[in-house]
């Protein structure tokens, strides 16, 4: 232990710096981890936090058609596994990470995120409604699975989950750990697409299975605008957006949609605020 002479101090402990080129908010987040960690990494934490989002099934005695809430607490569970995993990851490649420089954990210029947000998002729109024209798909039935039909209370919890809690979750396992790490090594396009892909495979067990290609195009989309707007926080948005859709589309919903909306939305806002304030 190291004890200062009288009348002085002892200097702050040194955190260890950044890479280059990372200090710059206009620079594109740069990973600490390498593109292996990234890809199994990533790879290996949403295995983990699949499994032990079936615990609270298997508890419920019925895997087959388990009760709305187990259901439930298995998503929430896996949200949480997801994001604590990333973290753990990160800190083990960096004891003092910048979640703004490694995650991009940062607010962009605004008028310029929402415009590459809203182009993109129009992109994906017209490309599944084309894939919907050539391969009939099946209409989604997890919200029902998981009881958001059932009550009113149950709506709000289903959508807490499913609005903020996925988008918070996904946007900081598949763009900003996956693509990140993947990103060092050979640059955008292999990294958009291998983490896309990886996107759209992870809702095999939740989406009809015509479901994933569309996925894993919004999961490129989605890594396109984390690269051209160096921040994760657009990404989030536009996941947040397409569920909220998602869900009023799924549950018939009217005059309650705009509800949807602007709730996940301040939710999302209320928690990226917060992350902001802890990184």
């Amino acid at each position: 232990m190291s004890v200062a002479p009288p009348g002085k101090s002892l200097p702050p402990p040194e955190r260890p710096e950044l890479p280059r080129g990372v200090i710059s908010s206009g620079a594109m987040p740069i990973a600490t981890w390498g593109p292996l960690v990234g890809w199994l990494g990533g790879f290996g934490i949403f295995v983990v936090a699949s499994i032990l989002a079936s615990v609270p099934v298997a508890f419920s005695g019925d895997i087959q058609d388990p009760p709305p809430g187990f259901t439930f607490m298995g998503l929430v569970v896996q949200d949480f596994v997801l994001i604590a995993g990333v973290w753990l990851v990160v800190k083990s490649t960096n004891p003092f990470p910048n979640l703004q420089e490694v995650l991009g954990m940062r607010v962009p210029p605004v008028l310029k995120a929402i415009g590459w947000l809203v182009l993109i998002y129009l992109g994906y729109i017209v490309i599944s409604g084309i894939w919907s024209t050539i391969i009939s798909v099946p209409e989604e039935d997890l919200l029902q699975e998981v009881g958001a039909d059932e009550s009113l209370l149950a709506s709000i919890a289903i959508a807490a989950v499913v609005c903020v809690g996925a988008p918070l979750a996904e946007e900081t396992l598949f763009r900003g750990f996956i693509f990140g790490g993947l990103r060092r090594w050979h640059g955008f396009w292999p990294a958009a697409i291998i983490s896309g892909t990886m996107f759209g495979a992870a809702h095999v067990f939740g989406s009809p299975v015509e479901f994933i290609l569309p996925l894993a195009v919004l999961g490129f989309g989605l890594a396109l605008l984390y690269e051209l707007t160096k921040s994760l926080f657009p990404c989030i948005y536009l996941h947040c957006l397409n569920n909220c859709l998602a869900f009023s589309v799924g549950l018939s919903l009217g005059w309650e949609t705009a509800l949807v909306f602007v709730g996940s939305l301040s939710a999302v806002t209320l928690a990226l605020f917060a992350t902001r304030r802890l990184a």
